[in-house]
């Protein structure tokens, strides 16, 4: 293309200056230089090549010594017709007819038949730049654009607390979660099956009859028997004949064999205190 636009304003200059040697330098010679070379493209222009049949009547008879003239003509706008325009017009024209449109037409086809198998590549990244550029941009324009800065604000805030309580809520539903395994962790005892519609304790399940399991000490490791609290309620029910053991609840005390032992609550009040067991007559939480 610069090859094209240096022959077509070469060429230009040089048809109108051959045409028409004593045109005025002004606005009016660039316009007619620039309207002659470029619709060269899609028309050929030969009619100045022919003369005006008006301009005969305008030739100089009498050239006076003081004038510095190269045109036959006293109307400047005359054209000169002659062998020379006829060399350069036919040269330029077939410069830009003949060779340099068809190597154009040659470079737009590789370029189209290059780019071809990544043009959807080309697309789709040029799109994605486009949506990430509205994306980023705020849809309000100045001073108006406050208001896009309070808007982006109150999503951030609402994003956070989002977050917070999303958070919290795992935090919630990973509390105890071997509770929720069946059978028990560590036997084959299998938990009493409850529908999602008996799940609240307000709801009357009368048919609710859950195993009742405990682990028995010696299946524990070594490591953890001192920790190992006896069953009291097989104590109580099974007639055996060893003492129920008083236990302390509510407080951290250190038992005979030197472990000490934290029987308070793991759940908080109010207050930030751990909530107090309620004890029934056997000295058991409630």
């Amino acid at each position: 293309m610069r090859m094209a636009l240096l022959v077509i304003i070469s060429g230009g200059i040089v048809a109108h200056a051959l045409l028409y040697p004593d045109y005025p330098f002004n606005g009016e010679l660039l316009r007619r230089t620039f309207h002659r070379a470029w619709f060269s493209l899609f028309l050929t222009p030969i009619s100045d090549l022919e003369g005006d049949s008006r301009c005969h009547r305008l030739r100089y008879t009498n050239r006076s010594l003081e004038e510095c003239r190269v045109s036959e003509y006293v109307d400047h706008a005359c054209p000169n017709p002659g062998l020379w325009p006829y060399i350069f017009v036919i040269q330029y024209l077939v410069l830009l007819k003949l060779i340099l449109l068809t190597l154009l037409y040659a470079l737009f086809s590789h370029t189209a038949h290059k780019i071809e198998p990544v043009s959807d590549d080309i697309w789709k990244f040029q799109r994605y730049q486009l949506v990430v550029d509205f994306m980023n941009r705020l849809c309000l324009p100045p001073p108006l654009n406050v208001f896009s800065y309070l808007l982006s604000l109150c999503q951030l805030l609402g994003r956070a607390l989002r977050r917070c309580c999303c958070r919290c809520r795992a935090a919630a539903e990973d509390v105890h979660p071997l509770s929720r395994h069946s059978p028990y962790p560590g036997t084959r005892v299998l938990r009493f099956p409850v529908p999602d519609k008996y799940v609240a304790w307000e709801v009357l399940w009368l048919e609710y009859d859950p195993v009742a399991y405990s682990r028995p000490k010696q299946d524990f490791p070594i490591h953890l028997q001192p920790h190992v609290d006896e069953d009291l309620l097989s104590l109580q029910m099974g007639g055996s004949s060893r003492p129920v053991p008083s236990l302390s609840w509510n407080c951290v005390f250190t038992n005979p064999a030197g472990v000490s032992i934290n029987r308070q609550s793991w759940m908080l009040d109010q207050d930030g205190g751990p909530v107090v067991y309620k004890l029934d007559a056997t000295g058991v939480p409630m």
